[in-house]
């Protein structure tokens, strides 16, 4: 008898992708994030994730376009760069070239990641009526940090802030593997399926291009994201958004190194955070036991330190989407105006034992210096953009502050560049002055 649900499809491919297990129970789940989720309790009781992209009668981004199969492009990679750490200083460590030599450094840099990392169990497409990708994941511990019963201590949001930050920077410790800009997915291997050459074709999505500058592979982005925005009849200065960044592009190309970038990867609805209990015995709190604490909190703040900020730990990401290599500021969470203090000290903070080369980076962002401040504000009319597009063709009751929130980030981003702008006009004509000969009046000979 042909599959006729999405749940039967689904059932068929956990089984395959787990051999001799037994689904107990098998049921959609609310997501706040791009992709729309399955959970599967098995008959030992182990949570497998079905993620499939949203639904087809809701519109698309561009830059959400085959987000499950690049979702498992990345996975599938860093996995590997985790696997089997090697040893430095070996005698019997063999002689490699300069290619391998940067897969040597991803691979060191990776172990930085490997407590974040779900486990892929297998990607390609399911149902008969409808093909949709799948990725079936083993997913990290924890609760997204927007599902918590009751909202964390402040301690316990500074702490999360601040791991949140080092994992953003453990990210960004990662290196294209061929030195070009672009979608991870035109530049990871490509990930393998298990289904079949027809549903495998099914899935291909087109491959994009990838660059050997950022100013042209943000330029692509900016690109989409303004094709979007005039697709929704939206209003904005687009003409400006293109001139600051032809006026900047000497800014973006200072970036030199392309670096992992989650553009989702820190934001609230996207973390994953297991909160645990004060006690010894360091168990997972339940949903009750964490509502009775903060009851009690509430009544006298004695109590607050009942929850150590210890015990919420950030374990990784419910969402591995939008992966770029490109400049690590483009990352959503750093691009906020409100950006919380502990996240950029966690971002400042070096990882050990990683070859962390992350200080120029972040001295940046910290020191407010003007090249990351241009391009921050760059990429804040990216973000801006998507978010005004998301509000037009995904409106709910939300959507009215949420658009309004956007457009100003958009207003402000703009007007600041004009500042800039101005900031590097002054300082060019002072350096043309400075080099420009002295004229002198000519002195007639006797």
């Amino acid at each position: 008898m042909e599959v006729k649900t999405i749940e039967e499809s689904l059932g068929k491919v956990i089984t395959n992708a787990v051999p001799g297990t037994q689904i107990r129970s098998l049921h959609a789940i609310a997501s706040p994030g791009l992709h729309q989720f399955y959970r599967a309790t098995l008959h030992d009781g182990a949570v497998i994730l079905c993620s499939l992209p949203l639904s087809r009668n809701r519109r698309m981004l561009r830059c959400e376009y085959g987000s499950v199969r690049s979702e498992a492009a990345i996975l599938q990679w860093l996995t590997w760069l985790c696997e089997g750490r090697p040893r430095l200083g070996s005698s019997k460590s063999p002689v490699v070239d300069f290619e391998d030599k940067k897969e040597l450094r991803n691979r060191l840099r990776a172990q930085a990641l490997s407590n974040y990392l779900p486990k892929l169990l297998d990607h390609g497409t399911a149902g008969s009526m409808q093909r949709l990708q799948y990725n079936v994941i083993s997913p990290s511990p924890g609760k997204v940090l927007t599902s918590l019963s009751s909202p964390l201590t402040a301690a316990e949001r500074s702490s999360v802030d601040f791991q949140i930050g080092q994992m953003l920077r453990a990210i960004s410790l990662i290196r294209s593997p061929t030195s070009q800009f672009g979608s991870a997915e035109t530049i990871v291997p490509p990930v393998p399926e298990r289904s079949s050459m027809e549903q495998r074709r099914d899935s291909v999505q087109t491959i994009g291009e990838s660059f050997t500058r950022w100013s042209d592979a943000f330029g692509e982005l900016l690109h989409s994201a303004i094709q979007d925005a005039q697709a929704c009849q939206i209003t904005a200065s687009y003409d400006r958004m293109r001139r600051f960044h032809r006026r900047f592009t000497h800014v973006l190309d200072a970036v030199v190194e392309p670096r992992l970038v989650l553009v989702d990867a820190g934001l609230d609805k996207n973390v994953l955070v297991s909160v645990q209990k004060s006690e010894s015995d360091g168990s997972h709190a339940s949903d009750s036991d964490i509502s009775s604490s903060n009851k009690s909190s509430s009544s006298g703040r004695s109590d607050t330190s009942s929850r150590k900020a210890s015990d919420a730990k950030v374990t990784g990401l419910r969402e591995w989407v939008k992966p770029i290599f490109g400049d690590p500021l483009l990352s959503a969470v750093l691009c906020q105006s409100t950006l919380s203090k502990h996240v950029v000290q966690g971002f400042c903070s070096p990882l050990v034992d990683t070859l962390d080369d992350m200080d120029e980076v972040a001295e940046g962002l910290s020191q407010k210096r003007q090249y990351p401040q241009i391009r921050l504000n760059l990429y804040r009319i990216y973000h801006a953009l998507n978010a005004i597009s998301i509000e037009y063709i995904r409106r709910d009751d939300g959507s009215d502050p949420r658009e309004l929130r956007a457009r100003k980030t958009l207003v402000d981003a703009l007007q600041e560049l004009e500042v800039l702008d101005e900031v590097e006009t002054s300082k060019r004509r002072r350096r043309r002055l400075e080099l420009a000969p002295s004229k002198r009046p000519r002195i007639s000979s006797p």
